[in-house]
């Protein structure tokens, strides 16, 4: 179980350095950031998976989550 936890640690790090990335080039350009429904979905994630002793019935929750809001847009 802990290489999952820690695969999906790492996954969510990324994850959410990418869309920081992102939101940097934009505002950099010019742009406006605007709040990002799935951003804020792995901003919750990666808090939750980051703890001593993670709630994985949560993580199935939100990674459900992502993925109904993946097939809607």
């Amino acid at each position: 179980m802990d290489k999952h936890i820690y695969a999906l640690r790492t996954f969510f790090r990324v994850s959410n350095a990418a869309f920081d990335f992102s939101n940097s080039v934009q505002s950099a350009c010019g742009g406006t950031v605007v709040t990002n429904e799935m951003h804020e979905l792995h901003k919750i994630a990666l808090e939750e998976i980051e703890k001593e002793n993670p709630d994985l019935s949560k993580m199935d929750e939100l990674l459900e989550e992502m993925e109904n809001l993946a097939h809607r847009s």
